[in-house]
């Protein structure tokens, strides 16, 4: 009788695992690269082109140059010369998406063409700042020092916000919450951050966000497709090295 019941149990979980979608990685890959920008994955460094996939926990980094780079369906992130970033977290499940981008060094431009999916994430990091979002238009800055000047070498550290609404905090407290809506700032002083007005050369430079929009539906399609083939050939690596690691292991438990 109690095997019965426990039959019943397990046939009654197995719709509910079922039920929930997998986890799968989000689409994020190169939109328009211009001069030098770059990716890093385990530990090696290649060249960035127009259509390069990117994975979860890549470094992409711009010198002499600039990358737009579309991550899921409706965000596009413009990097800036001289910034690094660090893709997070790229995941999707049951129709939310939880975006985190960790900026290490200059300045990224986000901007969104349709607002998240409710319960969906979008947070970016940069040292002392986090911006996170579900749907607008806006520029963190990590405000270091550039190797070089250009046009956007003279945005400080903060958040500037052209459409939408971003909740800011430290990155130290990320519980102390200030929200900025259009036309908003918040930049750092003496360790603290101050919200105000958005000063006019930085308002000249929301226009960079005219030129940014998303790929189209079906070539979207098309990359995650490719990106879904190539993220089951290395999960078939993976598995095939750990099999060859097991045998290894067994022939010398056996030989000894």
């Amino acid at each position: 009788m109690p095997k019965i019941v426990l039959l019943v149990l397990v046939s009654g979980l197995i719709p509910l695992i079922y039920a929930q979608e997998k986890p799968k990685e989000l689409l994020a890959a190169a939109l328009s690269v211009s001069g030098e920008a770059f990716f890093e994955r385990d530990g090696k460094t290649s060249p960035a082109k127009v259509k390069t996939l990117f994975f979860k926990s890549d470094r992409v980094f711009t010198k002499k140059g600039k990358i737009d780079i579309q991550i899921g369906p409706s965000a596009v992130l413009h990097l800036a010369p001289y910034t690094s970033v660090k893709l997070a977290d790229l995941t999707e499940a049951d129709k939310k998406t939880h975006i985190a981008v960790e900026l290490d060094a200059g300045r990224g431009y986000t901007k969104f063409s349709k607002p998240m999916a409710p319960g969906s994430k979008y947070a970016i990091k940069s040292p002392t700042m986090v911006a996170a979002v579900r749907g607008t238009e806006f520029v963190l800055s990590a405000g270091d020092e550039s190797a070089e000047p250009h046009e956007d070498s003279d945005i400080p550290a903060g958040v500037f916000v052209n459409t939408g609404k971003v909740a800011v905090s430290p990155a130290s407290r990320e519980d102390e919450v200030i929200e900025l809506a259009p036309g908003e700032q918040i930049t750092g002083v003496d360790n603290a951050l101050v919200k105000g007005v958005m000063e006019d050369f930085l308002k000249k430079k929301m226009k960079l966000f005219k030129q940014l929009n998303c790929m189209k539906e079906a070539q979207y399609k098309i990359m995650e497709r490719e990106k879904n083939r190539q993220i089951e050939l290395l999960e078939k690596v993976r598995n095939s090295s750990k099999m060859e690691e097991l045998r290894e292991k067994n022939k010398k438990l056996f030989n000894n």
